[in-house]
């Protein structure tokens, strides 16, 4: 692996890391309105639950 793209993995898990435990908040956040979420289960054909599922970090 190139070392500058690992170097930015690394970093990005760190981060990753900080945001986890509190110690940093995250750059941007995804809003994703709930027509387009019952959309997005259309067309991958998922359940709400299984989606849900699929969704938590």
């Amino acid at each position: 692996m190139d070392k500058g793209l690992f170097d930015a993995l690394t970093q990005s898990i760190a981060e990753m890391d900080q945001i986890g435990r509190g110690r940093r908040t995250p750059a941007h956040k995804a809003d994703t309105a709930s027509k387009q979420v019952k959309r997005i289960r259309a067309l991958t054909k998922l359940s709400q639950a299984k989606s849900a599922k699929n969704a938590r970090c």
